[in-house]
């Protein structure tokens, strides 16, 4: 079979590898967002709790989700971490094990999808917890708060 042949696994293999690229790719931002949170996400948490107005109880409630996303976030970069040898066992195989590749694949995606779900479960707990005016004021917050880029530099947002 010479190169530009197709063989009956070329479709499967190259939707196999783009979707291990994207799961790599992805956990490679989340890990670098992570690293952000872990050493100022704390006290970002806290200045917009008190921007909103936040009882005690509601700081506590939604600081509790926080570090139980964090947590969940951490488990699933542990779980994605072999994914790099997994690939370059499979990519070294002489044959390429077509159900070996769907495992590793359905093994990323099934805690790529526990992780959706326990963010949507946070998201309806915190939207619980705040009032209306709150949660207004948390959304005006969020749209209009600068987003930092590369070295610290401030971008966009609103003069406070």
């Amino acid at each position: 079979m010479t190169f530009t042949e197709a063989s009956p696994m070329s479709s499967f293999l190259s939707g196999a590898l783009g979707a291990l690229a994207v799961l790599l790719a992805a956990g490679l931002v989340r890990a670098a967002a992570f690293r952000r949170w872990r050493h100022r996400g704390p006290a970002r948490a806290g200045w917009l709790l008190r921007r909103i107005g936040a009882t005690p109880e509601q700081e506590r409630a939604v600081r509790a989700e926080l570090d139980a996303l964090s947590e969940a976030f951490r488990a699933l970069r542990a779980d994605a971490h072999p994914l790099r040898g997994d690939l370059a066992d499979l990519i070294v195989a002489p044959t390429l094990d077509a159900s070996r590749v769907r495992e590793a694949i359905d093994a990323r995606l099934a805690s790529a999808s526990a992780l959706r779900a326990r963010v949507a479960e946070a998201i309806a707990r915190v939207h619980g917890v705040l009032d209306p005016a709150q949660r207004e004021r948390l959304a005006i917050l969020l749209h209009e708060a600068p987003r930092r880029h590369g070295c610290g530099r401030m971008h966009g947002g609103a003069a406070a």
